[in-house]
């Protein structure tokens, strides 16, 4: 194997009785954007894919909010709010408002129902009161509370029955 300088930071572990063979690496990585190529070969030195797998990734020390949308957008019947986490945060919640501004739904969620990268929330498009929304545009907030500090993405929603 070819590690290419990163031997400290990638291990190597191989099972008996289910021939596979697991690798974990580990880098110490600086903020930024980053693609990671991995390649295999067999005992003859033939490449298994000559593409190779390429993953691509952000590292980012501080929590962020990212590509929030909700889908299918309009939706009839229900939709899924969708967004990326850079760090588990506390507590996100999804406010949905009508355009005048009314609170007609929250979505509270705890750390322990969230997920590194992409979250994706189900709601049944009802409020509060547990009535259907009528057809229109409304708002929704998702709201990301994390160590004391807020970031939140306001976007719209169309309901069409």
């Amino acid at each position: 194997m070819n590690y290419f300088g990163n031997e400290k930071n990638i291990t190597v572990n191989f099972s008996q009785s289910n021939p596979k063979v697991t690798v974990d690496y580990n880098p110490t990585l600086e903020d930024g954007e980053y693609t990671l190529r991995i390649f295999g070969k067999d005992e003859s030195g033939n490449l298994s894919d000559s593409l190779g797998i390429t993953k691509t990734f952000s590292v980012m020390s501080e929590a962020k909010l990212l590509d929030v949308y909700n889908y299918p957008n309009p939706f009839s019947a229900d939709t899924y709010f969708t967004f990326k986490l850079t760090q588990i945060p506390d507590e996100i919640k999804i406010r949905i408002f009508t355009i005048a501004g009314r609170l007609i739904k929250e979505i509270e969620l705890s750390n322990n129902q969230l997920h590194y990268d992409l979250n994706k929330i189900y709601w049944d498009g009802r409020d509060e009161d547990g009535d259907l929304l009528g057809n229109g545009v409304y708002l929704y907030k998702v709201i990301m509370d994390a160590e004391g500090k807020k970031q939140d993405i306001t976007q719209k929603l169309a309901v069409v029955r």
